[in-house]
C-alpha cells in the first residue's frame, strides 16, 4: 500500500510536517481477500486549500465548493 497516493484527511498531529502526513484509511479483509476499503475525505475548506497548495496548486486556481 502506497500512502503517498491518497488525498484523505491528515491526522491532526501531522499538520506541522507535511512530508509526514498520513491519511485515515481502512480496509475490510476476509480470508485474505479485500472486500472494501475507504478513507475519510477532507471536508474543511482551509485544510483542503493547504493540502492543494502543498501539492503545487496556486491559490487562484483552487476552486472549492463547500
Amino acid at each position: 500500500l502506497n500512502r503517498d497516493t491518497y488525498n484523505c484527511v491528515p491526522l491532526i498531529n501531522d499538520k506541522i510536517k507535511p512530508e509526514k502526513v498520513i491519511g485515515e484509511a481502512f480496509d475490510l479483509v476476509c480470508n485474505g481477500e479485500e472486500l472494501l476499503s475507504g478513507s475519510l475525505r477532507i471536508y474543511q475548506r482551509d485544510l483542503q486549500e493547504k493540502v492543494l497548495e502543498i501539492l503545487g496548486y496556486r491559490r487562484q486556481h483552487i476552486v472549492v465548493d463547500l
